[in-house]
C-alpha cells in the first residue's frame, strides 16, 4: 500500500540484509554442533568458540565487504573470550 512504500527495502539494503544473515550463519552453526551434545562442556565449547573467532576473522579478510559486519563480531566475541580466559573453569577445562 501507499502508506507504507516509503518502507520497501532498496535492492543494496537487501544486499546488506543477506550479508548479515549469512555472517549470523557462522555462530548459528557452532550453536547446532553444541546442541548435538548432550551435555556440551567447557572443554567441548572452548575450542568450538575459538573456530568461530577463526572463522569470522578469515571471513572479514577473504570478504571486504563483510569486514565492518564481521568486525562486530569479532569485537563482542573477544570479550566473552576474555572473560573466559581469565576463569579458573577455562583452566580447569583445558588442562584435564
Amino acid at each position: 500500500t501507499r502508506e507504507l512504500e516509503h518502507l520497501k527495502m532498496t535492492p543494496a539494503e537487501w544486499s546488506r540484509l543477506e550479508d548479515i544473515v549469512f555472517v549470523l550463519g557462522l555462530p548459528h552453526a557452532v550453536q547446532i554442533t553444541l546442541n548435538a551434545e548432550k551435555t556440551p562442556t567447557l572443554s567441548s565449547i572452548i575450542p568450538q568458540f575459538e573456530l568461530f573467532m577463526t572463522s569470522l576473522e578469515e571471513l572479514g579478510k577473504a570478504t571486504p565487504s563483510l569486514k565492518e559486519i564481521t568486525d562486530v563480531g569479532i569485537l563482542w566475541a573477544t570479550k566473552y573470550y576474555s572473560r573466559m580466559d581469565n576463569s579458573r573453569a577455562y583452566a580447569v577445562a583445558m588442562y584435564e
